[in-house]
């Protein structure tokens, strides 16, 4: 087992996964090319973004199911950023898998004690696509 004087061994286990988590995000926003279908919405993001404006314009939101039970976000994004819907969804995706990464490894705490398992499953979890943030992988800042 590693030993560390200074620095304990759950700082450093966050410290690891806060740098990875903004490094796969950071070269994913340089290697990945943005979409471009719908105006950088993608496929389902038109319909989220659809419910957005309807609630930016207080209408009951319309759209197919199962998009229409989803308002989570499109809350959000409407309350937060009115004048960037595209933009805010960005942020509460960016905002929403810092936090699932975090939870993960709060699940994996509870579960498993050595730090360095944990770090790993950790950081398997961020390289894969669900551990990554829209605002980065999937369009870019103009």
């Amino acid at each position: 087992m590693i030993r560390f004087n200074k620095i304990s061994r759950n700082t450093l286990e966050v410290l690891i996964l806060v740098t990875a988590f903004l490094l796969v995000n950071i070269l994913g926003q340089i290697f990945q090319k943005p979409i471009s279908l719908n105006n950088g919405k993608g496929w389902d993001g038109i319909v989220y973004y659809s419910v957005a404006e309807q609630f930016l314009k207080g209408q009951q939101p319309r759209a197919g199911a199962p998009f229409v039970y989803r308002i989570g976000t499109p809350v959000l994004v409407s309350l937060f950023f009115k004048e960037d819907l595209l933009l805010g969804f960005k942020i509460v995706n960016l905002i929403a898998n810092g936090i699932t990464v975090f939870l993960l490894l709060f699940w994996l705490r509870l579960n498993l004690l050595a730090w360095e398992v944990r770090v790993i499953l950790v950081l398997l979890f961020i390289t894969q696509w669900h551990g990554r943030s829209g605002l980065f992988t999937s369009t870019r800042f103009m």
